[in-house]
Order: structure tokens, then sequence, then C-alpha cells
């Protein structure tokens, strides 16, 4: 039976403390360009034409990448981390323009070749990115008080993982770390090549558990916000601080050569037992990051199913059409997942069939939504989609508590 997790019944309060702001910590204020509405009336041609920028890029065909080829395995990276950063920068569209656009031309450079049909429009684009760039950083500069704390709120995006933890994705804007983009592409990459995966238990999941606090580290390859944590100081702690500060200036002055760089950096992490980490003891990160393990975890486990195939490329394949690549889906229907959904009505959406392990759910009035599973067919060695209109899942059905059938919706035809 699932835990029953009080924070689901007011998903959209999970908040948390933080400090303002991670990369540029040690000012107290920021400086932006004053943006009036007249750039952007000059600017119209340029923001209708962002809309092409973003049909181009992000339905970029990665086929196209030979990733043997140190150039094109980092442009597939730099694929990768376009929707989460152009994503964050409209937002903030305001103050934060300069850098939007400095993301759209990045990655507008790196497609405009595989496109030669639209070479001359993309090169206009750029142009025009760069122009108005130009007229940005000639714009006065204005002051902004900072706030040393901030109160952090994670989106609505949770799941129950198959081994009973809270797990939050931070959605599909959020880090393709902490949403599991970067370990699906990784299993994905090993998986079409027909490479067995590599699975086990994960043991920094014994490590946090143990010790209760999540480093600085830790917390930014989660969610990779632009926010630190609030760390507990020691005298180690604040020697570690101040030699960040100190490669953050060096690095701002381009004073730096990278052998000393990496010398500081490997000092700064601890590699040579002198200093600690930042860390914190937030019970509410703790639980999220310790989440975020266990369902990295249980991704990886149940993909690993397909080892036990040698046709492992062919099967994944049947599964990326079966879900339409969409990885909310691969977690659910072939891994186990439970995604709550709370937009509306308390529900959760699953696979899974035992309607005993949600009785504490459906007791508190939630409703539990099931969809056919995906799993793997040891026996005929493929992949198989549960037939929810069978006579033996009717039979099953039949026999659930009375009390409970308006409040389970089986969707059959998915």
């Amino acid at each position: 039976m699932y835990t029953y997790f009080k924070e689901l019944e007011h998903p959209n309060d999970y908040s948390f403390y933080l400090q303002n702001t991670f990369l540029s910590y040690m000012y107290d204020k920021r400086v932006e360009p004053y943006i009036g509405d007249e750039f952007f009336n000059k600017y119209k041609s340029l923001f209708k034409e962002l809309k092409f920028a973003d049909t181009i890029i992000s339905s970029f065909n990665t086929n196209f990448i030979d990733m043997n080829k140190v150039d094109d395995y980092n442009l597939y990276g730099d694929l990768i981390d376009y929707n989460e950063d152009i994503l964050y920068h409209q937002e903030r569209i305001y103050d934060d323009i300069r850098n939007l656009f400095g993301f759209y031309r990045f990655h507008l450079r790196c497609v405009i070749s595989f496109y030669p049909k639209y070479k001359d429009r993309i090169e206009n684009i750029i142009n025009l990115l760069e122009t108005a760039i130009e007229e940005i950083n000639t714009k006065s500069i204005i002051e902004v008080s900072r706030d040393k704390y901030i109160t952090y709120t994670m989106p609505n995006a949770f799941y129950i993982t198959p081994s009973n933890f809270l797990y939050n994705s931070n959605g599909m804007k959020g880090h393709k770390g902490g949403n599991l983009l970067n370990d699906y592409y990784a299993i994905k990459s090993d998986l079409l090549e027909n490479k067995r995966i590599m699975s086990g238990h994960n043991k920094m999941i014994d490590n946090v558990e143990t010790r209760q606090f999540v480093t600085s580290g830790q917390f930014k390859g989660y969610l990779n916000l632009i926010y630190k944590i609030i760390s507990i100081e020691t005298p180690k702690t604040q020697a570690a601080e101040k030699l960040r500060k100190e490669i953050f200036d060096k690095e701002d002055n381009h004073s730096i050569d990278f052998g000393y760089y990496y010398e500081l950096f490997n000092k700064y992490n601890g590699k040579e037992g002198k200093l600690e980490s930042e860390r914190t003891y937030q019970r509410k990160i703790v639980k999220l990051y310790l989440g975020f393990l266990h369902a990295q975890e249980d991704f990886i486990n149940y993909l690993s199913i397909l080892n036990l195939s040698n046709r492992r490329s062919e099967l994944f394949k049947k599964i990326i059409d079966l879900t339409n690549e969409d990885i909310s889906d691969i977690l659910v229907r072939f891994c186990n997942f439970n995604k709550i959904e709370t937009s509306l009505d308390k529900n959760i959406t699953t696979s899974n069939l035992n309607i005993n392990d949600f009785k504490e759910y459906l007791d508190k009035g939630w409703i539990i939504q099931i969809v056919p599973k995906i799993y793997y067919d040891r026996y005929l060695d493929d992949i198989k989609v549960q037939d929810l209109n069978s006579y033996f899942i009717d039979r099953y059905l039949d026999n659930i508590d009375k009390k409970y059938y308006e409040k389970i919706l089986i969707n059959r035809h998915k």
C-alpha cells in the first residue's frame, strides 16, 4: 500500500527557503538595462520571427547528428538544453531579454547548416538579434535591490514512485537532470545501439538517508535553479565560500588559467579533503532529493528489464511509438510510476491494477484513473499492451469493494 503523502492535498504549496542568487550571490544589487515599450514596438518583426526560430530549433532531427563526432555530440547536448533555457528566459522577458536573444542566436547558429532552404531567413534573424543585443547594451542601467532570501515553491508535478517515495519532476520546463531527461537520453542512446543498461542500487540514497542533508552541488544537479541553498556555516564551509568567490572573481576578470581553475575547483569540491561543501538540512529539500534519487533508480531499473532481450533496440522503439516518446507516459505505463493530477480533482493516473495499494487515497476522496500498462513479455520476447477490455480484467474489477466503484476510472482505449 502506498504511503499517504499529506503534501499532495495542497501540491501548490510545497515551498522552502533559498538564498538569492546562485551566480551573483556576492552582490547586494543586480543591474538591468531599461527596456521600454518603444523597444518592443521597434522589433515586432523580430519577435514574430522568433516563432519560426522555435519551430526550426525544436523540430531539429537529432538523427542528423553523428554522436561519434565531438562537435556533433556537443551540439546534441546544446539542443537538449534548448527548451529548458528558452522557457526560463521567456518567462522573464522584461528583465532577461538580453539572455533570451543570446540563447536564440546561439542555437540558430548551431542548426543553420542543416537547413540550407532557410539559410537566408535564419541569417537575417541572427543579424536582427545581434542588432537588438547591441541596442540593449546601450540602454541606461538601473539598479534593482536584491532580496537576500526567497521562498521557492515547487511546481505541481508530483509522482509517487514504485518504491513508495514522493517525487517532483519540476515539470517538462524543469531541469533535464531532475525530470529524468538526462537519464532517458543516455538510456535511449544505449538501447538503440542494442547495448545493455547499467542498473542496480544507487548508493547515494543510503548516503543521504544517513546524513540527512543535501549539498549545494546535489541541489543544483536536481533543480539547476539560479538560487542557492541556505547553508549551515562551519569554518570549512566558510573557507569553501571564500574560495568560490575567488574563482568567480577571476572568471569575471578573465584572468584565470585552466590549470589554476581546476586546482581551485578540486579544492572547493573537497577532493583534497580540506573543504566541506555547503549543505542544507531543510526537511522538505532532503525529502525532495531522496524522492528524486529513488525515481532515478526506479526509472533505470524498470527499463533495464530489456537487458533480458537481444532485441533491445527494436523493443525500445516500440515503447517510443506506444508513448509518443512522452517521458511522463513512459514513467506511468512502463515504469509503474503514479502521476498526481490535481488541477481539477484529486486524481492519480496509474497503470497499477492493485487497487488496495491506493486504499488510503480512495478513502480520502481521490480518484484513481487506470491506463493500459506497457510491459515486456519475456516468454514472447516482445513489448505488449495490457488489454483492459479482457474478461479477466473485468472479473478482477468485479471483486473491488463497491464503495470504490465511482472513484475508479478505466481508460480502456489509451
